[in-house]
C-alpha cells in the first residue's frame, strides 16, 4: 500500500485477477486491392504488465489521459477519483509508472478549495519531459458566486507537476466574469510556456433557464512559475463557442484553438495565435465542416498538424451524417482540401497525422464499425481503409495513436456498446502503409486511451470497477 497525503491506494495487483480477454469475431479488412486474401488477425499476446490504483472506498473514477514521456521511461495516467457517491466531491489524480515494470513511482492529487467537484480533461508533458501539466474544473471557494452547491462554480484549473517526482509546482485558477461554470479542456506546452485551453460562462438568458453563454479562452503560463503571459477570449453574438483542443506549431511560434460555435450549428471555427503575445493571427469558419458536441464532450484528437508544420487538419462532419477531414495551411488558415470518409448517424471522428511521412489517419464510426483511413497529407487522396468488427455489434472507435515511426496505427474503442456479454473494450493495430490489421484484443475492461511506445510497446489507460489500469503490451514487430 502507498499512502500520499489523505489517499491510500493499492499499487499492484496480479494481471489474472483483472485482465480476462474474451476474443470476438473480428471481421476482415476492407483490402486496398479488391479481391486480396486476408488471414486470420491475430489476438495481441498477454500484458506485459498491468498496474492498478484505486481501493474499495472510491465509488467513483474516470480515468482520462495517457501520457508517455519522449523517451519511453515513463508513463502519466491522470482522471478524477471520489470517494463516495455521488461522484462529488471529486479530486484530480495523476498516476505515474516505470513503464520496465509497471512500478509506481508516484501519485499525486488535486483537492480545489471548496472540496466539491474537481474534474480533469486533459494532460501534457513539456517538451524536455520535466514537468506535467493537468487541466480541468474545479470548484472555487465558497462565497464566489451565488452557487448553491458547497462552493462556486468551476473555475479553468492547471496543476504543474515535477514529473520525476509528483511534486506540486504551482496552480493557476481562471474564474470568468460570473463565476459560472468554467472549464479547462485542453492544455499544450512548447517548453517556456503552456498554453491552455477552456471555456468561461459569460451569462444566462433570465427568460429561459437552460439558455446560457460561454465564450473560448486560452491562456499563456509561463511554464516555470505558473505566471499568466496573455489571456484571448473569442466570443460569438447571441450564442457560445466551446473550445475542443488546442495545437501548438513544432518551433512554437503559433498556437491553434479549435472550437464549436453552437448557434451555428456546430460550425467548426479554428484560431491561429502567435504564441508569444496571443495576438490574433487569423480566424476560420468552416461552413461545411461542423462538429456536434459530442466531439467536445468525450474526446479531444479530432485536429493535429502535419509533420513539416504546414497543415492543420480537422475531423468533423461534412454535412448530414456524412464525415469526414479537411485541411487548412497553418500559415493563412486558406483550406486545401476536404475528403469525406464515412456515413454514420452517430460518429465522432478523431485524426493524427503520422510524424514520419504525408499521412493523415483519421478514426471514425462507419455502418457500427470501426473505420480507419489513410489519407494523403497533401492531396486528400484516400490511400487505404480498414474496418472492425466486434461480435456484428455496434463499435466505436474513442482513441488512436501512432507510434514515432509511423509504422502502426492503433485503435482502441467500444465494441458491441449495447452487448452486455460482449468485452467493454477493443484494440487493434494496423500497418500504416495499406491498413493491413497486425492483431486485435477484446477484453472486459474499457479502455479510455491509448499511446505507442518508441521500443514498439503499446500502453492502454483503462478502467475496471473502482480502479485504474495501466496495461502495457509488447507485440511481435511482424
Amino acid at each position: 500500500m502507498l499512502s500520499i497525503g489523505r489517499k491510500t491506494v493499492a499499487t499492484s495487483l496480479s494481471i489474472g485477477s483483472l485482465v480476462a480477454g474474451c476474443t470476438g469475431n473480428v471481421g476482415p479488412v476492407n483490402a486496398p486491392t479488391p479481391g486480396k486474401t486476408v488471414v486470420e488477425t491475430p489476438e495481441l499476446p498477454p500484458p506485459t504488465w498491468l498496474a492498478a490504483y484505486g481501493n474499495h472506498n472510491h465509488e467513483a473514477l474516470t480515468v482520462t489521459n495517457l501520457v508517455l514521456s519522449p523517451d519511453g521511461a515513463s508513463a502519466f495516467v491522470s482522471g478524477d477519483i471520489a470517494e463516495g457517491r455521488p461522484a462529488c466531491p471529486s479530486d484530480f489524480v495523476t498516476v505515474a509508472y516505470d513503464t520496465t515494470d509497471g512500478t509506481t513511482r508516484w501519485v499525486a492529487t488535486y483537492d480545489g478549495p471548496a472540496h466539491w467537484c474537481d474534474d480533469v480533461h486533459a494532460t501534457a508533458l513539456s517538451p524536455d519531459a520535466s514537468t506535467l501539466f493537468v487541466t480541468g474544473s474545479s470548484y472555487g471557494p465558497v462565497g464566489d458566486s451565488d452557487s448553491t452547491t458547497d462552493g462556486s462554480d468551476s473555475d479553468i484549473t492547471t496543476v504543474a507537476y515535477d514529473a520525476s517526482d509528483g511534486t506540486e509546482l504551482w496552480v493557476a485558477r481562471q474564474d470568468g466574469p460570473i463565476s459560472g461554470q468554467d472549464n479547462g479542456v485542453d492544455v499544450v506546452s512548447t517548453g517556456r510556456m503552456v498554453f491552455v485551453t477552456g471555456d468561461e460562462m459569460t451569462g444566462c438568458d433570465p427568460g429561459a433557464s437552460s439558455a446560457c453563454y460561454s465564450r473560448m479562452t486560452t491562456i499563456a503560463y509561463d511554464a516555470t512559475s505558473g505566471e499568466a503571459r496573455w489571456l484571448a477570449r473569442y466570443a460569438v453574438d447571441g450564442g457560445s463557442i466551446f473550445p475542443g483542443q488546442i495545437l501548438a506549431s513544432a518551433d512554437g511560434e503559433e498556437v491553434f484553438v479549435i472550437g464549436i460555435e453552437q448557434q451555428l450549428r456546430g460550425t467548426i471555427t479554428t484560431i491561429a495565435y502567435t504564441a508569444s503575445t496571443g495576438a490574433e493571427r487569423w480566424v476560420g469558419h468552416d461552413r461545411d465542416l461542423s462538429a456536434t458536441e459530442v466531439i467536445y464532450n468525450q474526446f479531444a484528437d479530432w485536429a493535429g498538424i502535419s509533420a513539416d508544420g504546414r497543415t492543420l487538419f480537422v475531423a468533423g462532419s461534412v454535412g448530414g451524417s456524412r464525415h469526414g477531414v479537411a485541411a487548412y495551411a497553418t500559415r493563412d488558415g486558406v483550406k486545401f482540401w476536404t475528403l469525406e470518409t464515412s456515413r454514420s448517424s452517430w460518429s465522432w471522428p478523431m485524426i493524427v497525422p503520422s510524424p514520419m511521412s504525408d499521412i493523415v489517419f483519421l478514426a471514425d464510426q462507419n455502418h457500427d464499425d470501426y473505420l480507419i483511413t489513410g489519407i494523403d497529407a497533401a492531396t486528400g487522396r484516400e490511400l487505404w481503409r480498414s474496418t472492425y468488427d466486434e461480435a456484428g455489434r455496434d463499435d466505436y472507435p474513442i482513441e488512436m495513436a501512432v507510434p514515432a515511426d509511423g509504422s502502426r496505427v492503433f485503435v482502441t474503442g467500444f465494441p458491441a456498446i449495447y452487448c452486455p456479454r460482449c468485452p467493454a473494450s477493443a484494440t487493434i493495430a494496423l500497418d500504416a502503409v495499406d491498413g493491413r490489421r497486425v492483431w486485435a484484443h477484446a477484453a472486459e475492461y474499457g479502455a479510455a486511451d491509448i499511446a505507442a511506445g518508441a521500443d514498439g510497446a503499446v500502453y492502454l489507460a483503462a478502467s475496471s470497477g473502482r480502479r485504474f489500469l495501466t496495461i502495457r503490451f509488447d507485440p511481435s514487430p511482424a
